[in-house]
């Protein structure tokens, strides 16, 4: 009777290694396969060649003519916060209705903003400088 017992506690750990062993691969196939994904996807609005600085709260007025005046500099351009990185800030907007109220996310940017990160507008058109 102990043999039986003792084959039988080896086939269930022989199936329990490879179930877990085939959840593993399974999930690493999965996780590559969102990672690509990721990488990937369309934001809507133009990354390649876009170098973004965060000033840390200096005046960037010097650093823009600087880098205006380099040729190979073709567009500059200033924002709040970096689009598609995570950033956020806005909050709720009700509207006389409390059920009818929207998540409004903003992002304070300059005139070249949308044209430089090549931004395709649904409604609407660019913004005009404040002067």
């Amino acid at each position: 009777m102990k043999l039986f017992s003792h084959l039988a506690l080896r086939r269930a750990l022989v199936v329990l290694q490879y179930t877990v062993t085939l959840i593993f691969i399974t999930t690493t196939a999965i996780g590559y396969v969102q990672y690509k994904h990721i990488l990937t996807f369309d934001l809507g609005f133009d990354t390649a060649n876009i170098l973004n600085i965060n000033m840390q709260e200096h005046a960037p007025d010097a650093m823009l003519q600087e880098l205006q005046a380099m040729p190979e500099v073709t567009g500059v351009s200033r924002s709040f916060i970096t689009t598609g990185v995570g950033n956020a800030w806005g909050g709720n907007m009700k509207y006389s209705d409390s059920r009818d109220s929207a998540l409004v996310m903003t992002n304070h940017v300059d005139e070249n903003y949308l044209p430089l990160h090549v931004y395709r507008l649904v409604a609407g058109g660019t913004l005009l400088p404040v002067r």
